[in-house]
């Protein structure tokens, strides 16, 4: 079934293990999550049961299968599939939502 692999010459399912890993159905190996892409469904129930992955979608960072906001100081991400936040530069700050900056007001 989804979420777990068969290795060769088994017959009962293996859970994929964690959230940085995840298997289509009908696995027999484990697919580690690409740098930029979170698995899921990324529920607690599901945390070593993973079926697929997702690339990040802009205003978050993607790393070892995990989804994380771009909200330390600074910190934003403009574009879809970063495994790293970006940092505003300087004169500038991210917006509200992080997936850009502004220029920051004079004074």
């Amino acid at each position: 079934p989804a979420g777990y692999f068969c290795p060769a010459r088994t017959v009962n399912p293996v859970a994929c293990g964690s959230v940085a890993l995840f298997c289509p159905e009908n696995s027999t190996i484990v697919q580690p999550a690409s740098s930029g892409y979170y698995t899921s469904p990324a529920t607690e129930e599901a945390t070593t049961t993973r079926t697929s992955q997702t690339i990040c979608e802009v205003g978050f960072a993607c790393v070892g299968g995990v989804k994380t906001r771009c909200d330390g100081p600074g910190q934003y991400a403009d574009e879809r599939g970063l495994a790293t936040c970006k940092t505003a530069p300087a004169g500038s700050k991210p917006t509200l939502d992080r997936q850009n900056t502004i220029m920051c007001s004079p004074g």
